[in-house]
């Protein structure tokens, strides 16, 4: 990848985790009735699921920042490396819904 494309890569995917923030406060806000089904407390992947979604601001403005910081030093592979943070996390809750549907039937309470 050309470097100027890498530059424009880079700013596009700061500037769709920055939304993604903006979009965060209502699935946010959605993770507290995760906890109203009898017994859901108790359950793993549900707790797991609400405290990765509630971290996600935390990755995804240290990933926004540190990109940003090594974009200005002009050090662009680990500002592309940095930006990819909140991706993962994105991954690992992706992972957490795929064991709550496999393991508990997509349920926040397993059986």
């Amino acid at each position: 990848m050309k470097q100027k494309d890498l530059k424009n890569f880079i700013k596009v995917i700061n500037l769709l985790i920055t939304i993604s923030i903006v979009l965060w406060v209502p699935i946010a806000f959605s993770t507290l009735f995760f906890f109203d089904a009898p017994g859901s407390e108790n359950n793993l992947f549900t707790q797991a699921l609400a405290g990765s979604i509630w971290f996600y601001p935390v990755m995804a403005i240290t990933g926004i920042v540190k990109s940003r910081d090594a974009y200005k030093a002009d050090d662009l592979s680990n500002s592309f490396k940095f930006s990819l943070i909140p991706v993962g996390w994105l991954i690992v809750i992706g992972l957490i819904i795929y064991a709550l549907v496999f393991f508990c039937g997509g349920r926040f309470t397993c059986d």
